[in-house]
């Protein structure tokens, strides 16, 4: 047997090495030190080489040319990778992947460290979701913005059924006890990771504010979220937004290259590459495990960011042979589509329901229990309401709530049907207070990506709000405007490249406005009707569009918004005439709501 040979081999994790072994030989090693990941395994005196798409190149060269013997899972590997078509077969799933999307996730799968680069909204989370699936590689991490939590977990719902999904809120949880009346730490409570998916924002998988002296004076050691992350043996890890990790200092960028670093699959999904900052794509590329296939770090700082020493140091901020980088990414780890490559195949309009949660859990919970209350005092008394229950424990649920509609409808007159709609408004403007931490995350999000947005909502507390927040960089029509005013700030947010938020009234600028400049609506709030919403949709999506137009919806979870979305999703089904019997159907609204809550 030759004494120079190279093998294929797995770990604990499942993620593939080669093994270069031979007698020491300085010519030798100098060749090795070529090949992109190569590190001297110094516990087997080998070299050990990440196994994937473009160091089987290197190796199959290296082999050839220096003699040296590859075992057969070796041979095998290379041949699927660089001599036969690859191909695997993708499961049968929930929804149908469009032939770009199907696309994406043979790409991902082959090479296995990659960013899906996909314009925003096209659909990168289904590739990747598609690729978890197709590879079985459970458990599979996602990172992402607080914002998108709850939106992943049900994007992997529409995709898959009979995945479990845990969804990580908060720093890990301390035990206190109390010694001598001050509060002393004893210990943690260890977060329950066990899920096929788990699901955590950034901004938890670290502690940036430490545990006072005082508080823990026997020192007991908290651990951050990635600390156990760490230990955990996931096969995938869906990296979101990962343009977030673009600055190889922060706590941020660390603290998911430490996690990610011993996982096989990594999907780092952003729809902004940010070329015009070649840097930016440095940390990136090291989470990726990708920097070295790109000639390794100065390699890339002086080819691709134009760096130059001054006289505070090295300056990576310029950029230089764009074109050959790009297509480097692309046969290295990259795969982008933009909107108007796929054009064909995505709808004119798309609707994308997103879900947060709250921040105001326990005010909103106090006033709907007082809104119950109100409603059973008022509607129906308390014999009445427990004979109702009674009777309708034996009927279907469409029959008992069909009763209990009727039966508000019955017990509703203008008075009483008045002062509901202000309570249920009330509580509408409740849910929408506690969704704006969420949506100012979107939206900083959403600013990166350089492209112009629209913003409805309903109540002036609300919409108030995020003119003041975004005051600089927005226009906004609302009522008591006149016209001239509402043009101007139309025209401000067509011509001003500077002006990237429009921010609307639903009632007062949902109409007769041309907002063409945008592709993208958001709704803080709900109206109660569809046209009202598709009025507002249609700023952005009017004849002669080119562009494919997405509306996203913001509704706090288990609050009154999903009960409106319902309403409004029910009505959309069938032909309503908006114009005749408003009071009707403002009755027909309210006595629904009513019933669900009861």
């Amino acid at each position: 047997m030759s004494d120079k040979r190279i093998t294929l081999e797995k770990d604990k994790n499942e993620n593939e090495f080669f093994f270069i072994e031979f007698d020491y030989d300085a010519k030798l090693v100098e060749f090795v030190k070529k090949i992109p990941t190569r590190k001297f395994d110094s516990f087997s005196k080998r070299w050990k080489i990440h196994a994937d798409h473009i160091t089987a190149k290197y190796v199959d060269s290296f082999a050839r040319k220096l003699n040296f013997n590859v075992d057969q899972s070796a041979k095998d590997y290379i041949d699927k990778m660089i001599y036969s078509k690859f191909t695997v077969e993708i499961p049968k799933l929930k929804r149908e992947l469009r032939e770009f999307q199907k696309e994406g996730v043979m790409y991902a799968i082959k090479y296995q460290r990659c960013f899906i680069a996909d314009d925003m909204g096209v659909g990168k989370s289904g590739e990747s979701i598609a690729a978890v699936e197709t590879t079985k590689s459970y458990p599979c991490l996602i990172i992402c913005p607080s914002s998108l939590k709850l939106n992943w977990k049900k994007e992997i719902s529409l995709w898959l059924d009979n995945r479990s999904v845990k969804v990580i809120e908060g720093l890990i949880k301390v035990d206190y006890e109390i010694v001598d009346n001050k509060k002393i730490v004893v210990g943690y409570k260890m977060p329950d990771y066990d899920a096929d998916f788990v699901i955590i924002n950034y901004d938890i998988l670290y502690r940036d504010k430490r545990i006072s002296k005082l508080e823990n004076p026997n020192n007991i050691i908290i651990p951050d979220h990635k600390d156990l992350l760490k230990q955990i043996p996931f096969k995938s890890i869906i990296i979101d937004e990962s343009h977030l990790c673009s600055n190889h200092k922060s706590l941020r960028t660390k603290a998911v290259k430490e996690i990610a670093k011993k996982i096989k699959y990594r999907f780092a999904l952003s729809g902004t590459p940010i070329l015009n900052k070649p840097r930016e794509l440095i940390a990136q590329l090291d989470i990726l495990d990708r920097l070295d296939s790109l000639g390794g770090f100065w390699e890339f700082a002086t080819r691709y960011c134009n760096a130059k020493e001054g006289n505070f140091g090295w300056d990576l901020n310029g950029s230089s042979n764009l074109d050959e980088l790009h297509e480097r990414l692309k046969t290295t780890c990259f795969i982008r589509r933009k909107k108007e490559d796929v054009l064909s195949e995505l709808p004119e309009k798309q609707r994308i329901m997103l879900p947060v949660e709250i921040s105001n859990r326990d005010e909103y919970e106090k006033v709907s229990k007082n809104f119950v209350k109100w409603m059973k005092n008022n509607l129906m008394s308390n014999e009445e309401y427990y004979e109702e229950l009674k009777k309708i424990d034996y009927l279907t649920e469409s029959q008992r709530k069909q009763i209990l509609e009727n039966k508000v409808k019955y017990k509703l007159n203008k008075i009483l049907l008045a002062e509901t709609a202000v309570k249920i408004e009330k509580l509408k403007q409740i849910a929408a207070k506690g969704k704006l931490n969420k949506i100012f995350d979107f939206i900083d999000n959403f600013l990166s990506y350089d492209e112009k947005l629209i913003i409805f909502a309903k109540h002036k507390e609300i919409y108030n709000k995020i003119i003041e927040r975004y005051k600089d960089i927005s226009v906004h029509v609302v009522g008591g405007m006149s016209t001239q005013q509402k043009n101007n700030s139309v025209e401000k947010f067509k011509t001003d490249e500077n002006t990237k938020l429009f921010i609307g009234a639903i009632n007062a600028a949902g109409v007769g406005l041309n907002l063409t400049e945008s592709n993208t609506v958001i709704f803080v709030e709900f109206d109660w009707t569809p046209a009202i919403h598709e009025q507002a949709e249609d700023r952005a999506h009017r004849i002669g569009q080119k562009d494919f137009v997405k509306c996203y919806y913001f509704y706090g979870e288990n609050t009154i918004d999903e009960y409106i979305l319902e309403i409004i999703e029910e009505k959309r089904k069938i032909t309503l005439n908006v114009s005749d019997g408003k009071n009707l159907e403002l009755e027909n609204d309210i006595s629904k709501i009513i019933s669900k809550f009861i």
